[in-house]
């Protein structure tokens, strides 16, 4: 629920805003792995933890950008 809002009321911005808000849902995740002892916070304070994190950023941003793109004609004007 909270990554949804946070899409939509970036989104409203830009769409490159709209799709950083995946950054939402990996802080999400990490807390919640986090609290549920999935992942230790030996695991998540290396350097190779953050360099795979931020990868995957990169590559969920791109791919929004790219479906965005694609699917826009076929959703009509967007609202002012």
């Amino acid at each position: 629920m909270l990554i949804g809002i946070a899409a939509g009321l970036a989104e409203r911005r830009t769409v490159f805003a709209g799709a950083l808000t995946i950054m939402v849902g990996h802080g999400l995740n990490v807390a919640m792995f986090l609290l549920r002892g999935l992942v230790s916070t030996a695991d998540v304070t290396g350097g190779l933890f953050f360099s795979g994190l931020l990868f995957e950023i990169v590559v969920d941003v791109v791919v929004v950008l790219f479906a965005v793109a694609l699917l826009r004609p076929f959703t009509g004007p967007r609202p002012p």
